[in-house]
Parts: C-alpha cells; sequence; structure tokens
C-alpha cells in the first residue's frame, strides 16, 4: 500500500532548478513532485541543488530523527554524481558541499558545461562561485581534487553513503524508492562490487540499459537548460516511476 506521504531527496534534478517555482523552490513539477500528484499523495521536497551523496544521506537521517513514528511517508531519493562531498567547515560551523567547482571556481570553466546557455542560471553559478574563492571551501576543494579524489574513491564513498541510508530506512521500516541521477556513480571495482551486491536492488527503479535520469533524458531527446532536464522529462519519469511504485507498493 502507498504511504500517505511522500518525502523526496536529491540534488538540484529533484529540487527543482530550471523548473517552474524553483525561485525560492523547490519545484513542485519535478519528477518527485509529480509522482506525488499521479498517486495522490501529500508532497514535501528535502532536496537542495549541489547537494552530495553524503549530504542526502544526512538530509535523510536528520528527516527520520524527527519524523513522527505515526507520520506514513515514503521516501524518494535520487542519488548525485560521485566525485561531490560534504564536510563541516570550522570557519563558520556550516556544513558545505565541495564539488570540483569549488576547486576552480571560474564561471568561465563551468560555463563550458551548459548545454545551453541561460542568463539566470549564469547568474546564479557565478554569484555562488565568487563566494566561495578565498575561503577555506575553496583551499580544501583544491587540495582534495588535486590530491585525493578518483571515479573508484568517488563511487566507494558514494555506495557507503547509499548502504548506510538503506540500512538506516530499512531499520525504521520505512518505504523508499531509490534512483539515481548518473550511472557513473557505481564504479564496480574489485574493491567496491562487495558493496554493490549489499545494495537491495528491489527498491531501485531503473532506466533502460542502467542510464540515470540524465542520460536517459538525454537520449530520448527531451529539452534542456542549461544543465538540467526540463518538465517533459520529468513528466514521463514521473508516469515510469508511479508505474513501479504501484506494482511494487
Amino acid at each position: 500500500m502507498v504511504s500517505v506521504n511522500i518525502v523526496s531527496f536529491g540534488d538540484s534534478f529533484t529540487f527543482g532548478n530550471e523548473l517552474p517555482g524553483d525561485n525560492p523552490g523547490p519545484s513542485k513539477v519535478t519528477w518527485a513532485g509529480k509522482i506525488a500528484d499521479k498517486i495522490n499523495c501529500n508532497y514535501e521536497c528535502r532536496a537542495e541543488g549541489g547537494n552530495s551523496n553524503s549530504a542526502i544521506t544526512r538530509s535523510v537521517i536528520d528527516w527520520l530523527a524527527h519524523k513522527e513514528e505515526s507520520n506514513d511517508s515514503m521516501a524518494m531519493i535520487m542519488w548525485t554524481f560521485p566525485g561531490r562531498y560534504e564536510y563541516m567547515f570550522n570557519h563558520d560551523n556550516a556544513w558545505h558541499n565541495v564539488t570540483p567547482w569549488e576547486a576552480d571556481p571560474n564561471i568561465d570553466v563551468l560555463k563550458k558545461q551548459y548545454k545551453n546557455f541561460d542568463e539566470e542560471t549564469y547568474k546564479e553559478n557565478k554569484e555562488k562561485l565568487e563566494k566561495i574563492k578565498g575561503t577555506p571551501i575553496e583551499f580544501h576543494a583544491k587540495s582534495h581534487f588535486e590530491h585525493i579524489d578518483s571515479h573508484e574513491y568517488a563511487s566507494f564513498m558514494a555506495m557507503k553513503e547509499i548502504l548506510l541510508t538503506q540500512n538506516t530506512l530499512h531499520y525504521y521500516n520505512v518505504p523508499y524508492m531509490c534512483c539515481f541521477a548518473h550511472n557513473s556513480i557505481f564504479n564496480l571495482s574489485p574493491g567496491n562490487t562487495l558493496i554493490y551486491s549489499l545494495l537491495d536492488q528491489s527498491r531501485w527503479f531503473q532506466f533502460d540499459n542502467n542510464q540515470g535520469f540524465m542520460q536517459w533524458a538525454e537520449a530520448q531527446g527531451f529539452k534542456f537548460g542549461s544543465t538540467h532536464p526540463l518538465e517533459d522529462a520529468h513528466e514521463e519519469a514521473a508516469k515510469l516511476m508511479s508505474a513501479w511504485i504501484l506494482d511494487n507498493y
């Protein structure tokens, strides 16, 4: 039986960047918001743009820590790219996500990743990167991505976060569905294969050919904003996912 409430977790694909209602957001026309509408559930979004997988895990655990036992909810999680990390910094005693963009906070570098130029997105990204320059976040990011990061390491760290989240949700008997933005999250090197085998695949929705949401939207020819699939892709994904939920719950 499907729960009364749907609570979503993820990054900008779940928050709804570049979708109607994203400023201040979150948008209600994301894949998760549309699923809630299709199966007549209340909807709450706890995703944030730029979230790392560790930030997603922390947001799920924080939600569970404050969730009332009588609150009948289903968690929907879209895991993000590997190579994003979250740390609490001493200079402001706050959590921050660290990505390659913080290691080189240059808007012209980021702009090269745009599929389509959007002035509003450009201004938002530029303002965010300007705030990072010269801070401990930039210094830490430069050191991390120069000396530590690799695809194998990033995937290992991401799958540890996923496994922790899965086991915590199982422990509290909370129904959930997982999916992912990009399949690069799974680098199945020998050291990572065991963790991958522990993931409960029965709780995962997957697009064809093991594609992530972004890859699937691109392969299907859906329109993009600067870096995000637009509403038509979310609508079609929600149709597929809601059918999966009704079949599995």
